[in-house]
């Protein structure tokens, strides 16, 4: 019988190329993190060979799998405290307080007065300060800025233009085929770049008003399946200020023995597992 309850992030899709059923897929690879990879997949075969006995019957104690930063988003706003882990500034505490000051959908355009549809939400704070942590909503990795964006757009209503009127911002693409976008970060404070690796509750930068911006806060977007403009849905489908920690955890068997065997047959950079 197992005796302890085993605590399984589930971060191999986040790091590599991996296409499994046609839907995961990233944009950017890192030939670095192949060896990170095989020794994921070699962690994953151990547990199952450890967990399932060889009729392929379940173990009966409880095994849970923490899938907090692989299948939930979190509330983009990050705490006031940090840690450092790695190299790496987290911001995984209560969220600094905030409100949404525009929901998703067709308004008023304060600019030209026309109306046209707010892809996103726009999350600001009391204070319209430039400290406040903006954090990753859920692993992914990074599709933009490039690395010749300098990401210097001031933080002001004049500089409408600059990144496309999204002024400093952040994409990041995650395992589920979703993209999600930070706008109008303040400048020089974004640590992230296409390529990169973040995992849920990393820093990425601080709310700014740069870009086509009547004040400090945040604009975030969801991009359901593609990174187009088109493919926007209201983020509040995905994160919610009232539980802006998210944790989903598998303990049923049959989803633990479903979620080992949905990898076999996976293609991970052209070879099969």
């Amino acid at each position: 019988m197992i005796k302890n309850v085993l605590k399984f992030n589930i971060i191999i899709i986040t790091l590599f190329y991996i296409e499994c059923n046609g839907v995961m897929a990233y944009e950017y690879l890192d030939e670095n993190n192949s060896d990170s990879v095989d020794d994921l997949i070699i962690q994953i075969y151990d547990t199952k060979d450890q967990y399932v006995d060889l009729a392929g019957e379940y173990d009966k104690e409880e095994v849970e799998i923490n899938t907090a930063t692989s299948v939930t988003y979190w509330w983009p706003i990050g705490s006031n405290e940090t840690t450092e882990v790695n190299g790496k500034i987290y911001a995984k505490g209560n969220p600094a307080v905030v409100g949404i000051t525009s929901g998703f959908g067709y308004r008023e355009d304060p600019f030209d007065g026309r109306n046209k549809l707010h892809s996103g939400i726009d999350i600001s704070d009391a204070n319209s300060s430039n400290n406040v942590n903006i954090i990753a909503s859920r692993d992914g990795i990074v599709v933009y800025p490039t690395a010749d964006v300098k990401n210097n757009c001031p933080s002001s209503s004049s500089s409408s233009d600059c990144g496309g009127g999204y002024g400093n911002y952040v994409i990041i693409q995650h395992s589920d085929g979703n993209f999600t976008l930070y706008g109008h970060m303040y400048q020089n404070s974004i640590t992230v770049k296409a390529g990169d690796h973040v995992e849920q509750g990393q820093v990425i930068g601080k709310m700014g008003s740069s870009g086509n911006s009547t004040g400090n806060h945040l604009h975030f977007e969801v991009r359901e399946g593609q990174n187009i403009y088109s493919a926007t849905v209201d983020p509040l489908n995905y994160v919610s200020v009232e539980t802006p920690r998210t944790v989903q955890t598998l303990t049923d068997s049959g989803d633990f023995v479903a979620w080992l065997n949905a990898w076999e047959g996976c293609k991970i950079d052209g070879d099969y597992y």
